[in-house]
């Protein structure tokens, strides 16, 4: 009787053990399986503060605009340059009567398409006397002008002759004449398209 009390005893020992055992071993696990769960942070709140660090153009923190942060550069678009071809045009030779002697005094200017004869007859402001100054020429004791300018590659250029001496050396008609330039060769240099030279002789009458 005494022994069987003895197994019963040891028996209800046991399985309290067990039972205990089995709850302490329970209880480590929970620990951890808690240890190996990460800490949870801050998420990130877009891509974009996850890619450059920044947060988005429309977020605000703390009343500090998105434009006062430091952004990555950013591409910028490729400029787009317009322009016109032009073309050196040069214009020499002489002016001569009817009878093919020379006539000095005679503003000879070589035409823009863009300008008028209107303003080198009568230049009243600095764009028409600047003019002048840079695409015309007064005929010497020989006749002989020089004279450019750059304009459109036109196959064709106007070439304006003004009798601006009055009758120091003879009264002569006006002339506008149309004159056909050459292919323009010599070296380019971006938009310019090189030079066009002609050599004429003009024949001016008698008022």
């Amino acid at each position: 009787m005494k022994i069987q009390f003895l197994k019963l005893k040891n028996w209800i020992i046991l399985s309290l053990m067990g039972a205990l055992g089995l709850g302490s071993c329970q209880h480590q696990k929970n620990v951890v399986k808690e240890e190996k769960e990460p800490v949870e942070g801050p998420k990130p709140r877009n891509e974009a503060v996850l890619l450059y660090g920044v947060p988005p153009r429309n977020f605000q923190e703390n009343n500090i605009k998105d434009d006062d942060r430091p952004r990555p550069e950013e591409k910028q678009p490729t400029p787009v340059m317009y322009g016109v071809p032009t073309v050196n045009f040069q214009v020499k030779g002489r002016v001569v009567d009817e009878q093919g002697k020379p006539v000095k005094g005679l503003r000879v200017t070589l035409l823009s398409s863009d300008v008028d004869i209107d303003g080198i007859r009568n230049p009243q402001n600095e764009f028409y006397q600047g003019y002048i100054d840079r695409a015309s020429d007064t005929t010497d004791d020989q006749g002989s002008f020089q004279c450019q300018t750059s304009d459109r590659p036109w196959e064709r250029q106007r070439v304006a002759v003004i009798d601006i001496d009055g009758t120091k050396n003879g009264h002569y008609e006006e002339q506008v004449l149309s004159v056909e330039f050459p292919e323009p060769t010599g070296e380019r240099q971006g938009w310019n398209q090189g030079t066009s030279a002609k050599e004429i002789t003009i024949t001016v009458k008698r008022k």
